[in-house]
């Protein structure tokens, strides 16, 4: 397993690798969260969002569980915006600027020789 930071202009992105293949991805980007997946690609409406929002808050629960619990989203749906959501963290990250800065950490190196 391994995980290659990147950052650029004070926000984040982690993306974790585990057999070659990237498993997690997390994002400080705003525009990038699970909330705006489920707006952008019309799963929900604003106002239910900010209620699932509410609701977790209120309960201490993640926000996918909030959806759920609440009965916004089926379970695959909420999958399926999930998977969007780490596509556009991926497909973000193809272009890489001089200043941007890496780190990376338990990377085999076999998984850059193929």
């Amino acid at each position: 397993m391994g995980q290659l930071l990147l950052e650029r202009a004070g926000k984040r992105k982690l993306l974790t690798m585990e057999s070659g293949k990237i498993t997690v991805v997390s994002s400080t980007l705003l525009h990038e969260t699970l909330a705006e997946i489920l707006r952008r690609f019309r799963y929900l409406s604003t106002d239910h969002i900010e209620m699932a929002k509410n609701e977790a808050a209120k309960t201490n629960k993640r926000f996918r569980e909030a959806l759920t619990q609440l009965k916004l989203l089926k379970d695959d749906d909420v999958i399926e915006a999930i998977q969007i959501l780490h596509f556009e963290r991926i497909r973000t990250e193809t272009q890489i600027h001089r200043t941007d800065k890496f780190h990376l950490e338990k990377i085999p190196q076999s998984m850059f020789h193929r």
